[in-house]
């Protein structure tokens, strides 16, 4: 029996006695409980044990949560694998990260619940544990407004960081770029602790730092690039480079850095346009084709088995396509412009012009001020860019160690070729009459035609 009656004391009246005196909170559902159990035993006299009351366990308030604006909701899973309207697979589509700008609303803010108390059998109280409230927890990177609503505070990307919402510069990928993440492209800087697997694509508008190897892949950022370990491309791995570039070797790679190069061990095979220096006195230049804008610091440059090496010196090829483009689009603004200005010669105005065709006619200027002003804007950088094209480049070369045979100087309208092994460290400038000339250690200045073969031609750059 319960509470230690014998079956044939088992009575209401007792059952309520010693409940209370066990210190049971004696209320309706007991006594309910009491009088079910009763009516069961006169049908089942096996039926020695029963529950008369029940604890009511408290329901804990609810955190505050986040309603994200539509596309913002950064906690989304990427599906693993997204398929086109032909069903075909792409398995290296990485995530899409929502950017935002300045006082652009991410959501809305809800409060959290207080919840509600539970009680013992005792009739003792269990306390609920309120929800926390996010909005003291808010990121610097964001702003809660009057009516709830989370605003950020600066142009970044929205990502969660340890359960709360922050607007980033930074991504940081702990481990390597490949199917567990996909292509990466960022609004921001991009740190990656591993590699890039081939096949995988990087890009961001600031800076990437890649720790580990960076295989056939393709990089683009409008910052800096750090490639700790280095690149081995195989004749298909690219390199977009905004700023400046730093890597422990690079081989058989591809691209353009807009900035300064400087590699520790070597530049092997690559097809390259620096729009700065190359500045790598531990390293070794061998095979492929670069151009460089301005300084050349290398140990060596060629190979012992002659590989060719081609190297344009003094070019500017990024502004050459600048210009371009430039130029491109000066045309194409000029042809608007003019179809604009013959439509303003044939609207038919009038004497008495309706507000209608007032108003188009006041469209129609502001539209023509609007391309003249970004034309004269075209223009204006146009001539620039010819000034910069046309005036005198550094020629400033330091080889450390040696220059092998069969390698190719293209310097302004001159092409150099060394026929055997020079030792350095040497040094190759312009003399007062600006031709190309040579000094061996701190030796006097000489003119290059005396350790190579000097002759002119038409081609500027390396490629």
């Amino acid at each position: 029996m319960p509470l230690g009656l014998k079956p044939e004391q088992a009575t209401p009246e007792a059952i309520l006695t010693i409940a209370r005196q066990t210190g049971i909170a004696i209320d309706g559902n007991v006594i309910r409980a009491i009088d079910q159990f009763l009516k069961a035993r006169l049908e089942d006299e096996s039926l020695v044990e029963a529950v008369i009351a029940r604890s009511t366990p408290p329901v804990h308030g609810e955190n505050g949560w986040i309603e994200w604006a539509d596309g913002l909701d950064p906690t989304e899973e990427r599906e693993e694998v997204v398929e086109d309207e032909d069903e075909n697979a792409d398995y290296y589509k990485g995530r899409e990260y929502a950017s935002v700008n300045a006082g652009e609303s991410i959501g809305k803010l809800h409060p959290p619940t207080e919840g509600v108390d539970g009680k013992d059998v005792l009739g003792r109280v269990i306390k609920a544990k309120p929800g926390k409230d996010l909005a003291r927890k808010l990121h610097e990177s964001l702003t809660l407004g009057d009516e709830g609503q989370v605003e950020a505070d600066h142009e970044g990307v929205l990502v969660v960081m340890g359960g709360l919402p922050v607007i980033t510069r930074l991504l940081k990928v702990r481990e390597s770029v490949d199917f567990s993440t996909g292509h990466i492209d960022f609004s921001g800087n991009v740190t990656i602790s591993g590699g890039v697997r081939s096949g995988f694509e990087v890009k961001a508008t600031g800076d990437i730092n890649v720790q580990g190897l960076i295989e056939v892949s393709k990089l683009e950022c409008d910052g800096d690039l750090i490639a700790r370990c280095g690149m081995a491309g195989k004749g298909k791995g690219r390199l977009i480079v905004g700023g400046n570039a730093k890597a422990n070797y690079l081989e058989d790679a591809r691209g353009t850095i807009a900035g300064d190069l400087n590699v520790q061990r070597g530049i092997i095979g690559c097809e390259l346009v620096v729009g700065g220096s190359i500045l790598s006195p531990t390293a070794t230049l061998m095979g492929g084709k670069i151009a460089v804008s301005e300084s050349l610091k290398l140990k060596v440059l060629g190979s012992e088995a002659g590989t060719p090496t081609f190297v344009a010196l003094g070019d500017v090829p990024m502004l050459r396509a600048e210009r371009r483009e430039k130029t491109k689009a000066a045309r194409e603004l000029e042809f608007a412009l003019s179809s604009l200005e013959d439509r303003q010669k044939a609207m038919p105005l009038g004497v008495s012009p309706s507000p209608h065709d007032l108003e188009r006619a006041e469209l129609l200027s502001a539209q023509i001020v609007e391309i003249a002003e970004s034309l004269q804007a075209l223009r204006a950088r146009v001539e620039q860019l010819d000034e910069e094209i046309a005036s005198p480049r550094t020629l400033d070369v330091c080889i450390g160690k040696i220059i092998h045979p069969n390698v190719t100087l293209l310097i302004a309208r001159k092409r150099v070729q060394f026929p055997r092994a020079i030792k350095g460290p040497i040094s190759i400038c312009w003399d007062s009459s600006h031709q190309p000339a040579y000094r061996i250690g701190s030796g006097p200045a000489q003119p290059l035609s005396n350790i190579a073969t000097v002759t002119f031609t038409r081609t500027t750059t390396a490629a």
